[in-house]
């Protein structure tokens, strides 16, 4: 006993003196995504404890139990999509001390013997948890299935499918996207040649999306709720102080968000980084609206959003760019389509008759494969990894750093063979190369 003990303590020691330190930028506002990142050490113990149980678990559960498992895992997300889809998170979310089963079901107009089955899986689930009722709710549910009525409340876990954080993400990722998947399984498969969506729809995502602005609202909120956690760990792990200005790192430093939505990602890191400047390239009328979030958020002084498209050559203020940052772009398109994009950055690089204040640089964030990460990571990418060919082009996917490399090899980069490598307390992966 003792000398696991003492393992354990070496074990926990290294990962504690082995964590990076990360970085402080100059300011730290309120509402900083920063705060939902653990720090190094506690990320990389808890991502190894992790690891371990889930590893212990799988080979300790029975084959055919696994296998089961795996068949049925649908039943997971579609328990989350019925709970979400009919406003039960957001009542249990309201209710201070809980609700039974019959007043879930009062307050939405829907059948209690159904939604009880659905609270009781979430429990399973862990996104709900339950205590024995008080006695007036139980004499209230007395004619439930069940003899004692119980009173149920969001998990911590839970309150992440409330609607101001992922509950437009679980919308739609199990509403059109789930079709694409089994359309991928079932045709792209055997004929290739076009995206789960496309064999669906009978056209691609985007001009999808433009042709139901209800869905395509959905999908922006989706985006925008998923980005607290890979920007919070970006502002404190990127280091721009790379980029060789001396004491003040960022001064005149213009960071360019190329697809870079209404500006969610931009606006944050410029309120991190005073000196900092940037642009944002995006469709016309994306490019409006992130101009309108801009302002409302006080930056608009240092940025702005220009209507184009990457796979257009860019506007003529995007020779100022000192760092051409995409993320969440790459894994969307083909390897052609990926360097016509990254072609047009190159334009734009070399366009300036200005004396470059230091080498410019393409900044990546993805959901890069086979980094090292854990193995609940790396899984997750993989699934990532299918989900591209169900939604967007023919093609793409995530990728290696090798394969990012021959990217940038194929649109003339000066660093497609030195690509530095910035691990992300999150899943995603900070990819910088030299123009």
């Amino acid at each position: 006993m003792a000398t696991g003990t003492a393992i354990v303590v070496v074990v926990i020691g290294i990962i504690l003196a082995t964590s990076p330190r990360g970085v402080t930028p100059p300011h730290v506002p309120d509402g900083s995504f920063t705060a939902l990142v653990p720090p190094w050490p506690i990320f990389n113990v808890a991502v190894s404890i992790n690891t371990f149980f889930v590893t212990l678990a799988r080979l300790t559960t029975p084959p055919d139990v696994a296998a089961i498992e795996l068949a049925t895992s649908w039943w997971k997300s579609e328990v989350m999509y019925g709970l979400g889809y009919n406003g039960i998170f957001e009542v249990l979310g309201a209710a201070a001390d809980g609700l039974t089963c019959q007043e879930v079901a009062t307050q939405l107009h829907l059948q209690d013997f159904v939604v009880c089955q659905y609270l009781n899986a979430g429990v399973e689930l862990h996104v709900l948890a339950k205590k024995k009722a008080t006695a007036a709710a139980s004499d209230e549910t007395s004619s439930s299935s069940s003899s004692t009525a119980y009173s149920y409340s969001l998990t911590s876990v839970g309150e992440m499918y409330l609607q101001e954080k992922l509950y437009s993400f679980l919308m739609m990722i199990n509403e059109e996207p789930q079709e694409a998947w089994r359309n991928v399984s079932t045709e792209v498969i055997q004929s290739g040649q076009m995206s789960g969506w496309q064999a669906r729809f009978g056209t691609d995502v985007w001009t999808y999306y433009k042709a139901h602005p209800a869905k395509n609202a959905q999908f922006d909120r989706a985006m925008a709720s998923l980005g607290p956690g890979p920007t919070g760990a970006m502002l404190l792990d990127w280091n721009p102080a790379n980029f060789g200005h001396g004491e003040d790192a960022t001064r005149n430093l213009t960071l360019c968000d190329i697809g870079g939505g209404f500006g969610h990602v931009l606006a944050h890191v410029l309120k991190h980084y005073p000196n900092m400047k940037g642009l944002i390239l995006d469709q016309p009328e994306t490019a409006e609206r992130a101009n309108v979030y801009l302002k409302e958020q006080g930056v608009d002084d240092r940025v702005k959003a220009i209507g184009g498209s990457f796979f257009q050559p860019f506007p003529a203020q995007f020779s100022e760019c000192d760092i051409f940052h995409l993320r969440f772009i790459i894994h969307d398109w083909s390897d052609p389509e990926n360097i016509a994009i990254l072609k047009n950055i190159k334009l734009a690089a070399t366009a300036s008759n200005n004396t470059p204040h230091t080498q410019k640089s393409v900044m990546i964030v993805d959901h890069v494969i086979d980094t090292g990460a854990s193995p609940a990571m790396e899984q997750s990418k993989r699934l990532m990894s299918i989900n591209m060919v169900a939604s967007n082009t023919y093609g793409s996917r995530e990728r290696t750093v090798a394969e990012h490399g021959a990217l940038f090899g194929a649109a003339g980069f000066q660093g497609a063979n030195n690509i530095k490598v910035t691990p992300l307390r999150t899943i995603q992966t900070l990819l910088e190369a030299e123009i």
